[in-house]
């Protein structure tokens, strides 16, 4: 707990900190790019292009030339924000003992005003894009603007978006063109929410046969016919968003080599996720999922991942100079 406390109460970060930070995060980009697990920097680049109009994103770059004083400003302004921070969890103790104790070392810490930063171009922006990048790979993401998690037609679409993964994974002719792909609800700005599918294309697939599988494939849920998972999927988060992932259960499945340490952390990082993202909504989100249809997932496919409504970024290599 007071390493936490430290960590949220404006701890300065030093020359030294920002080295090793940097040097970390450098050294993982070979293996990024071997193994084109280039998603997370694609939702940066997304950020970048859609929401501050860049053309050339620098991501190696960016971390290269972060300055302390810009990253102590940037930590001091939107890290630690009212209504912004959840603290999760999980152990043994005694509730009452846990709570005093938190009281204790969490309320020294300043909570700022909630201010989420602005996109610094109109929301017109043009729906298709094309960026380069400092990263070896060429990534493709399309992007859906949906309702938040409080509108009725969200747990249709958090199952669409579920079922397009599980068909993403399953389907042969895209595991020949990509590293990877994709979709979930988790891209989320201070402007809206969006169905986002990423993936990352194998050296030399054709970019146009990639946009024309995941078409077909979304196509494919357009009909509640196709949509016989449905009634699997639907019970199934209707239960993950009940509870936290029963422990006991867990340890049954435990991976070898893999501590007890890591299995309930992940519990608790699941679960104050999902706290973080829907808050007191939860039990509402939890009954609504046990009620979606095949036919349900259709609409929503049928009324939100259409043409008109897609956004599209393709990142290429920058050219070395």
């Amino acid at each position: 707990m007071e390493r936490h406390t430290k960590w949220l109460s404006e701890l300065p970060f030093s020359a030294e900190s920002l080295a090793e930070a940097r040097r970390n995060a450098l050294s993982q980009f070979d293996y990024i790019e071997e193994n084109l697990a280039t998603h997370k920097l694609a939702y940066a680049a997304w950020n970048q292009v859609f929401r501050h109009g860049e053309t050339d994103i620098a991501i190696r770059r960016g971390i290269q030339s972060a300055q302390l004083s810009e990253l102590q400003t940037y930590r001091d302004l939107h890290l630690v924000q009212s209504e912004r921070v959840l603290l999760c969890i999980i152990g043994s103790l005694d509730a009452d003992t846990l709570k005093d104790t938190m009281e204790k070392q969490l309320g020294v810490i300043h909570l700022t005003e909630k201010v989420l930063p602005h996109p610094t171009v109109p929301s017109e922006i043009a729906k298709d894009h094309n960026a380069t990048w400092d990263i070896n790979a060429t990534h493709y993401m399309e992007t859906y603007a949906v309702p938040h998690s409080k509108d009725e037609d969200y747990p249709a679409l958090y199952i669409a978006s579920a079922l397009l993964s599980l068909a993403f994974v399953q389907d042969t002719q895209l595991k020949e063109l990509t590293g990877g792909a994709f979709c979930n609800l988790d891209l989320i700005t201070p402007e809206g929410t969006y169905l986002q599918i990423n993936a990352s294309l194998k050296p030399g697939a054709d970019i146009e046969r990639v946009k024309q599988r995941i078409k077909q494939l979304i196509g494919q849920l357009k009909q509640p016919k196709n949509n016989a998972q449905v009634a699997m999927a639907a019970p199934f988060f209707s239960m993950q968003f009940s509870a936290p992932l029963d422990v006991k259960m867990v340890m049954q499945q435990q991976p070898v080599g893999v501590s007890e340490t890591m299995v309930l952390g992940n519990i608790g990082l699941q679960w104050g996720m999902r706290e973080y993202q829907h808050g007191d909504i939860l039990p509402q989100l939890a009954s609504a999922f046990a009620d979606v249809s095949a036919a349900d997932v259709a609409d929503v496919v049928n009324q939100y991942l259409t043409e008109d409504a897609r956004m599209t970024l393709v990142l290429t290599p920058r050219a070395p100079e």
